[in-house]
């Protein structure tokens, strides 16, 4: 497995804590993420579970709906919710903690998603520059408030741009753009809500 490969729990069809079945339409659910040696894990949660005794160590969560097939091929605009994607943008934005392992996917992830809200015209490509470390950087600032955001040009083939836009998107609901581009694919999610864990 490469230093690239990694592999992220879809959604999950029960809750981790109890086991109550997720994937009932009209069901509320809780997905987090927690900072493993691996990377990030997922673990989805009933509501009253998550609300009641949420466990500890969560890195980050948000709230979804289940709906049906019908409902979803009914929607014919692709929904994302660009404040829980930007929101997460800046969660990855710094290093873990003391003590925290490192997120191998932090700066892959990083990018992708600043791809992402520049289609969705969240953030705008200001420069391009290298970093101390030799770096290529690209520095993205936000439309609202104009605050800049350094992103690491990762060193990915295009192949290894789908898998990680692949597993952003199985850990987020949201469908990634398949290369970097002026113009990224349109991005779609399931998520209603999202909160990072503080």
């Amino acid at each position: 497995m490469s230093e690239h490969e990694w592999k992220i729990a879809k959604s999950g069809q029960q809750c981790s804590a109890c086991s109550a079945a997720l994937n009932v339409v009209g069901k509320t659910y809780f997905s987090a993420l927690f900072n493993t040696p691996e990377g990030l894990n997922r673990r989805d949660f009933c509501e009253e579970c998550f609300q009641k005794n949420r466990p500890d160590g969560v890195y980050y969560f948000w709230k979804t709906l289940h709906r049906d097939e019908e409902e979803k091929n009914k929607r014919r605009q692709p929904v994302v919710d660009v404040d829980f994607v930007l929101d997460f943008f800046k969660r990855l934005e710094g290093e873990p903690g003391e003590g925290q392992p490192q997120i191998p996917q932090r700066l892959p992830f990083r990018y992708i998603l600043a791809l992402m809200l520049t289609r969705k015209k969240v953030l705008v490509q200001d420069e391009r520059r290298k970093n101390a470390a030799g770096q290529d950087v690209q520095v993205f600032k936000e439309r609202r408030g104009g605050t800049a955001h350094e992103v690491v040009e990762p060193n990915l083939s295009a192949d290894e741009i789908s898998a990680v836009s692949a597993e952003l998107g199985a850990l987020l609901g949201l469908k990634a753009p398949e290369a970097p581009a002026a113009a990224p694919a349109p991005a779609t999610g399931e998520a209603d809500k999202a909160q990072a864990a503080g």
